[in-house]
């Protein structure tokens, strides 16, 4: 395969004595404000150092010989960019032409026309589908016409992309002063691309094939990482953007980054319908002018993510209190990612002391309680509240209101079944050794679960220990003994103690324990008046009520 590849700038090489023939097979013209804006964005941004410049990737062309002292090509790869570089070198020329600078408009005229030997001008792209690149550029660089006058001509052409392109680019530059104008062409002039040039039209496609081929892509953080290194300035900062991004990122979080990006992007941004990448949300709300400030933020939102991913108390050499330790340390357990960005939006209120400390803690208790009822309990599906719990997470870091707080409140709580089904859904809920219809892992964790919270509202303890479930009734005797309301939490020794007997033997054991719970249920039992559905339904209702209890308090 003969080919030449070569490193090159817009003006020694792209735009140099050429002809670019756009194939027939190629697609037309269809780059817009996005991709325009992204290339101004770019060049603006390189002009600030004459010794870094922008790089627009690879063309590749097919070697289609000299003829009259103009080199011609086919393009096979690189249309868009090439056009696009094109127009906005017509731009400036206009732009110059219409303040009358005229040795600046006469200077870019080898830009846009290529002169052979017998003299004669021909436009740099030869395109079929695309008329109105000959009509801007035969306009501009031949013409006395205003920018007014060759977009009137141009009002009923059919490849309009082409006429919205000359006219962004030269809308943009009317907000320069000529000087910054010289600027910005040579910082545009002096652009990099890499310049592939196949001499056989089956090389250059193998090598189109080679470049576009589908190889390991790329993950959300490292082209972030680039994104934001290529931007850092000055550029002596690098090297602490990459030690930072490995400090703040890479060893704290490990497999987390990507759902940590993932859920930045979620309480940072306004989700657009269309499915994105958390990179290309990131990029589409960001420009070289603030990449600093993205970096800043997100090193801080990372710290907090920390703190959500791998909780650890202050008491411990870790950053959580004990309420965010019980909370954060609950949520990873029966994955409620669901609330991950409603949490960062809530501890960047904190810090920024938008939210009290009061409030603050009542807020992840409320959620800790409403994720137990509706997901664990209830078994309603997150997917269900996703978009909603997202919203509020973009407007509550978008700018903190109580009021947006408590109208997220009043949102869960309308997502809540009623507390009838509640307390229905409650009472199945049971763990057993001996009845298969309970005897896996996911009815032991309900089970756990429901347990936990209870002590946490009897006793306030903010870290439950480890237990085990003992059953008051034997839960060989009866498949309704499997059942909730014959549960209770207890140490693992104690419940070992507990072993074959009946369960008035086993009151004043329960009277030991260090679980609230067990104490206050051998308090209060009576042997003529204990019933396991009654008990269940009491159980429930104290979940429930604590969970409205907690939502007034916010509310």
């Amino acid at each position: 395969m003969a080919f030449n590849s070569e490193q090159k700038t817009i003006g020694n090489k792209l735009l140099a004595e050429v002809v670019y023939t756009i194939p027939r097979n190629q697609r037309e013209y269809v780059w817009g404000e996005k991709n325009w804006t992204e290339l101004w964005n770019d060049i603006l941004f390189a002009q600030d150092d004459e010794n870094r410049s922008h790089f627009i990737g690879s063309v590749v062309l097919m070697d289609k010989e000299e003829r009259e002292g103009i080199q011609h090509y086919d393009v096979i790869d690189g249309q868009q960019r090439i056009m696009t570089v094109l127009l906005l070198v017509a731009s400036i020329m206009q732009s110059y032409k219409d303040r009358n600078e005229d040795a600046l408009y006469n200077g870019l005229n080898r830009f846009l026309l290529s002169t052979d030997l017998q003299n004669k001008k021909r436009c740099k792209i030869l395109s079929n589908y695309q008329p109105s690149i000959d009509v801007i550029v035969e306009k501009t660089a031949q013409s006395t016409d205003s920018f007014d006058d060759i977009c009137k001509e141009l009002s009923n052409a059919t490849d309009k992309k082409i006429v919205e392109c000359y006219a962004y680019f030269y809308n943009k530059l009317k907000d320069l002063e000529t000087e910054e104008l010289k600027q910005f062409q040579l910082s545009l002039l002096r652009t990099n691309y890499i310049n592939i040039t196949a001499t056989t039209e089956e090389d250059s496609y193998t090598i189109f094939e080679i470049l576009n081929a589908r190889g390991m892509v790329l993950e959300d953080s490292e082209l972030l990482k680039n994104f934001i290194m290529r931007y850092t300035r000055p550029i002596a900062d690098v090297d602490r953007v990459k030690n930072d991004w490995d400090s703040y990122f890479v060893t704290p979080l490990g497999n987390g980054l990507t759902k940590y990006l993932t859920h930045y992007v979620r309480h940072k941004y306004k989700i657009p319908e269309k499915k994105i990448s958390s990179y290309e949300v990131i990029k589409e709300n960001n420009s070289a002018t603030t990449v600093t400030d993205l970096f800043k933020d997100l090193k801080k939102k990372a710290l907090y993510y920390c703190k959500i991913y791998k909780p650890v108390k202050i008491a411990d050499g870790g950053g959580c209190s004990n309420v965010e330790y019980r909370v954060f340390k609950f949520l990873k357990a029966y994955k409620g990612e669901l609330f991950r960005p409603v949490l960062l939006s809530l501890m960047h209120a904190k810090e920024e002391k938008q939210i009290d400390e009061n409030l603050y803690k009542t807020t992840l208790t409320f959620l800790q309680y409403f994720f137990t009822c509706y997901n664990l309990i209830s078994q309603e599906t997150s997917n269900k509240i996703q978009s909603g719990v997202q919203r509020y997470a973009f407007q509550l870091e978008s700018k903190y209101d109580i009021i947006i707080l408590k109208e997220f409140v009043v949102y869960l709580l309308k997502r809540l079944p009623q507390k009838t089904e509640f307390v229905r859904s409650f009472s199945t809920l049971g763990w057993s050794h001996c009845n298969p219809a309970y005897n896996d892992s996911s009815c032991k964790r309900k089970v756990q679960i429901a347990l936990s919270i209870i002590e946490l509202i009897k006793s306030g303890n903010e870290n439950v220990d480890e237990f085990t479930i003992e059953h008051l009734n034997p839960d060989s005797q009866s498949d309704n003994n499997a059942l909730i309301g014959n549960l209770l939490p207890l140490e693992k020794a104690l419940n070992e103690k507990c072993k074959d007997k009946d369960l008035a033997d086993k009151i004043q054991i329960y009277r030991t324990s260090n679980f609230r719970f067990a104490r206050d249920f051998a308090d209060q039992y009576n042997p003529n008046e204990f019933d396991t559905i009654k008990r269940a339904r009491i159980m429930a209702d104290m979940i429930y009520k604590e969970l409205i209890r907690v939502s007034d308090a916010i509310k």
